[in-house]
Parts: C-alpha cells; structure tokens; sequence
C-alpha cells in the first residue's frame, strides 16, 4: 500500500536508556564544537557586559555628585535629601550587585570538585562540565541584567527628582 506515510525516511529507533533518538556523527561534531566554544563566549560576554555596568555606576557617581552639589547650594527640605539619597544608594547598590554578578559568572568553578575525577563522577566528562559551568554562568549574567535595568530606572527617577527639588 502507498500512502503518505510511505514515502517518509524512518526516524531513527529511539534507544532504551535515552528514551529516544541516538545523536548522529553531525549532533556529536556540533555538540563539540559548541562545547569547545562556550567559555569563550561566556567570557567575551562577561567582558562586553562588565564594561556596561562600570560605565553605569560612573554615571550614577556623577548624578550623586551633582545632586550632592545642588543640595549643598539650596535650602532643600529633608525630605527631598532623603528621597535622593535613597535612590541614588539603591541604583548603586544595583548597579554594584551587578557587576559583582558578571564578574563572578566568569570565575565561577566549584572549589569542592578537586581533581578530574570526581568531575568526570559528577558531569560524565570534562567537556559536560565547562558546559554546565558556562551555562551557570550565562544565566548569572542574564540576572545581572535585571539588577542593572533596575540601578537604571532608579538612577532616571533620582534624576527626575533632582529637577523638583527646588520647587
């Protein structure tokens, strides 16, 4: 009988202890060459994005500076002080946990793992391993993302601020 379904390749037999198909010698070859390639990337990554955030907290010490010099020559009220200097510490606090962030995805190895042994135990291989710890690192500098967008929406609002102080 010739039906639609005759005239597809068979897919290939799933395995037993995988659950389905066995990696070809392309999957293997790619699979190499992206392993062989991710801590590289990971630290071209670190290296573009640290850069990003020194630039951030320089511009957020500049704001501080400035509004330390507009509050030094007016009467502001206390409040207006306490609002910028609240937001100017936590954009900081932002920015600088971020940087921490980068920086530590790109340094991170586990300490406890000694010799090349027990990282064979733990990741089936050395290859697996700087995978899985430039995976680790990635996602630690996906979230320091998310601290320096929040360090710039803080930064903005104090720069707002500073506009009504004097009001």
């Amino acid at each position: 009988m010739n039906g639609p379904s005759d005239d597809l390749p068979d897919a290939p037999a799933p395995t037993p202890a995988l659950g389905g198909p066995r990696p070809t010698g392309r999957d293997q070859e790619a699979w190499a060459r992206f392993a062989s390639d991710a801590p590289a990337r990971l630290a071209n990554a670190v290296r573009v994005w640290r850069n990003g955030y020194v630039l951030l907290l320089t511009g957020l010490g500049a704001l501080a500076v400035a509004a330390a010099s507009l509050l030094a020559d007016q009467e502001a009220a206390l409040v207006w002080r306490v609002v910028l200097t609240s937001l100017l510490g936590a954009a900081m606090a932002c920015a600088g946990g971020a940087l921490w962030m980068s920086m530590s995805s790109e340094v991170r190895m586990k300490t406890d793992l000694v010799g090349l042994r027990e990282i064979v135990d733990s990741h089936l291989s050395f290859e697996q391993y700087l995978v899985d710890e430039a995976g680790i690192g990635m996602l630690r500098l996906r979230r320091s993302h998310w601290w320096a967008g929040l360090a710039a929406v803080l930064g903005l609002a104090a720069s707002l601020c500073l506009f009504w102080v004097g009001a």
